[in-house]
């Protein structure tokens, strides 16, 4: 973490570049409530790389992220060097911001081929300020029918570069986007409580995982999570790893943590909604266990929690709850 020489200089040239590049258009910008709504080209073809009519779900996230920055670094009309949500204002003060939590719900429709997602309708919104928390939505219609497909609400949390931790946001921008909330959302995702009994996938943090601080991006332990849940799924499927095969093959046998609700069929329905929760960042090179379960009442959803473990801790990195659609 903290500053590089040239960093502020850097991150301002790359999002005027990304709003010229990004071909977004009917661009209408609020002051208060604050907000913007745009016209956004659709749903890339790299979003269908599993499914040809099914979008994965880290490729609807990128989407939202995309629509996220397009929206939230948009120049505010009549302010001069004010952006919507002031990110750039606050780097330029050495605040670098973080992801605290995610909550993503996803409609069915999104999923249903005969659904035209080119263009999209799109709605960034500042949704509330809860002491260093700050509160973004972003909505996905369709553009023919105006129906919603995607909803991604966040929380941003600042990082003071000087003092190497969250900081009070600064007086200048509480003054100007308190009161500005086009809905007062707040979002809280608490952290879960690991059975002792989990399904455990092991993998290392790589150098092209990680962001400009050396840190892992955020979508990498969703990735992580992802990764975990296919594997094991698959080793359900063929019926592996058994504990006669554990002195040959060398594999823990994980069969009775494997996930039994949780079916290839149901993967194939699509994410329904998803709940996310950021405590403390990798760096690459680090190993890192991901620990799944399931809960019996709760048949559609899997529970993830990825952590580090060394000799003297174990550190909670992230933790996520997904849920399917019924097939």
């Amino acid at each position: 973490m903290g500053s590089k020489p040239g960093l502020n200089s850097m991150y301002n040239d790359l999002w005027a570049n990304h709003l010229k590049a990004t071909d977004a258009k009917d661009l209408k910008i609020s002051d208060s409530p604050r907000y913007a709504t745009f016209t956004y080209p659709g749903m890339p073809f790299w979003s269908f790389e599993l499914d040809p009519r099914v979008p994965g779900f880290i490729n609807i996230l990128r989407v939202c992220e995309d629509c996220l920055y397009f929206g939230s670094q948009q120049q505010m009309p009549g302010k001069k060097n004010q952006t919507l949500m002031q990110i750039r204002e606050l780097v330029a003060e050495n605040y670098i911001p973080f992801h605290g939590a995610h909550e993503y719900k996803i409609n069915p429709e999104i999923y249903d081929e005969d659904v035209p997602k080119w263009p999209l309708k799109v709605k960034f919104s500042y949704v509330g300020r809860y002491g260093p928390l700050v509160h973004v939505q972003i909505q996905v219609f369709t553009a023919e029918t105006n129906k919603l497909l995607v909803t991604r609400t966040q929380t941003f949390s600042f990082v003071n570069t000087r003092t190497r931790k969250i900081d009070d946001l600064p007086e200048w921008y509480t003054r100007e986007l308190d009161g500005k909330e086009v809905t007062n959302h707040t979002l809280q995702v608490d952290r879960m409580v690991k059975p002792e009994k989990t399904y455990k996938y092991n993998t290392t943090v790589l150098f092209s995982d990680t962001d400009t601080f050396q840190h892992a991006n955020y979508l990498t332990y969703i990735r992580f999570c992802q990764k975990a849940l296919r594997q094991a799924v698959t080793e359900c499927m063929r019926g592996a790893t058994t504990s006669g095969q554990k002195q040959t093959t060398g594999k823990l046998d994980q069969s009775s943590a494997w996930p039994r609700k949780v079916t290839a069929d149901v993967m194939r329905k699509g994410v329904k909604s998803a709940k996310c929760r950021y405590f403390n960042e990798c760096v690459g090179g680090d190993e890192v266990t991901v620990h799944l379960w399931e809960e019996s009442d709760k048949p559609l959803w899997v529970f993830f929690s990825v952590e580090t473990n060394t000799p003297a801790s174990n550190i909670l990195r992230f933790q996520m709850s997904i849920e399917y659609f019924k097939p």
